[in-house]
């Protein structure tokens, strides 16, 4: 399964359960006079973001079997963590259903 797809489904279900959440696009901008990206300004930026009922904040940062978390990503879900919210990074959905009924 593509990312994409599994992003999709993420997203889907979290819908269902009552959770705000949005695909957090920080790939950059195309530059198309200088066919670049310009960098985004949030590196190590999660893909999914969002709320979840009664405020808490969820990163979830969605990779495919054999791909791994950089090391800014890894940072970023360290510090949204310690900051009392809910982040980490998902291989499937049952990942995502996992953590939001951990909680952890």
């Amino acid at each position: 399964m593509k990312e994409s797809v599994l992003k999709r489904h993420i997203l889907s279900y979290l819908s269902v359960c009552g959770i705000f959440a949005w695909n957090s696009r920080t790939t950059g901008v195309w530059n198309a006079k200088t066919g670049h990206f310009i960098p985004s300004q949030c590196r190590g930026c999660p893909d999914i973001l969002g709320v979840m009922p009664g405020g808490r904040i969820i990163a979830i940062e969605v990779k495919i079997k054999g791909n791994k978390p950089t090391f800014l990503q890894l940072g970023f879900i360290e510090m949204i963590n310690s900051k009392g919210g809910l982040a980490f990074v998902a291989y499937s959905l049952d990942d995502v259903e996992t953590r939001i009924k951990e909680g952890k």
